[in-house]
This record gives structure tokens, sequence and C-alpha cells, in this order.
């Protein structure tokens, strides 16, 4: 399951306890690229935030 957006991915972190080990493995995965992703845009966002106060 490709994990696109917060609720999706904090859906999908509650639903880990009802799959199997090998779903879940995949699915941690995914959850992991997704954060990885979506810290970078905050990231992003905050450093385009300070160089417009500065």
């Amino acid at each position: 399951m490709s994990i696109g957006h917060g609720y999706e991915a904090s859906a999908t972190f509650a639903d880990l306890q009802n799959h199997e080990p090998e779903e879940i493995a995949v699915t941690r995965e995914n959850l992991l690229r997704y954060c990885c992703f979506d810290t970078l845009a905050m990231v992003k966002v905050m450093d385009k935030l300070r160089s417009c106060v500065r």
C-alpha cells in the first residue's frame, strides 16, 4: 500500500496490529518512506519561512 497523506499514515499505523508480520514489514517501510518525505517537506517550508523574515 502506498501512503500519500497524513491521515493514511495514521490509519495505516493504527491498523498494523491486524496484519501478518510480512505485511507489517512492507507497511513499515512505506510508513518510513512517507515520513521521510513529509519531514523533508516541512524542513523546506521552514527554510523558506526563515529566508522570508531575514
